[in-house]
């Protein structure tokens, strides 16, 4: 979608977010000039990347007068955000993922163990639910005689969804779903 604004307000954030923004600004060139607003809000970014974004831009930028884009800030805001921050690979993943071997030796790359370390989304605190829909009440009615089988579960994926444990427990105690 291409929308242009007079004004943008946008708050603190890595400097290529605040940079993304401002794009938005008198986009068409019609104004004589736009106006980049970036302020402070009242709770921090959340923990992670993008607070340490913000940071990094602060750091960079505190008791600077001259203009935040300028082309010659970005390398050293991307040096400070990944190069010189720490890692932001608490679960050793990527030490995983290196050859490990002396040459002779097979490679030993530890695939397996970075996929059961590696969850892009921390589901703890959910609980899988399968949902009636479609050809989902046979295929539940197949696992209730049969058990569970690699293709029946695979088929019956499509009908599963995440639910907060919170609201798991409210439509269990409600009586709109059961625990088998």
């Amino acid at each position: 979608m291409d929308v242009d604004f007079p004004v943008v307000f946008r708050a603190l954030a890595g400097l290529d977010s605040i940079a993304q923004a401002a794009g938005r600004c008198n986009r068409e060139g019609k104004l004589e000039k736009g106006k980049v607003v970036v302020f402070v809000p009242p709770k921090p970014p959340p923990a992670g990347h993008l607070r340490r974004a913000a940071q990094t831009t602060v750091s960079l930028l505190f008791d600077s007068d001259k203009n935040p884009l300028q082309r010659e800030n970005f390398q050293p805001y991307f040096e400070q955000l990944y190069w010189k921050a720490p890692s932001l690979d608490k679960h050793g993943i990527e030490d995983l993922l290196k050859p490990d071997g002396d040459g002779d030796d097979q490679l030993k790359v530890q695939f397996r163990t970075a996929a059961q370390r590696f969850q892009l989304i921390d589901e703890s605190g959910y609980q899988s639910v399968i949902v009636r829909y479609g050809d989902s009440p046979a295929l539940i009615d197949m696992l209730k005689k049969g058990g569970p089988e690699r293709w029946l579960m695979r088929k019956l994926q499509r009908c599963t969804v995440s639910l907060p444990e919170y609201q798991f427990k409210k439509l269990l105690n409600n009586g709109d779903c059961r625990w088998h």
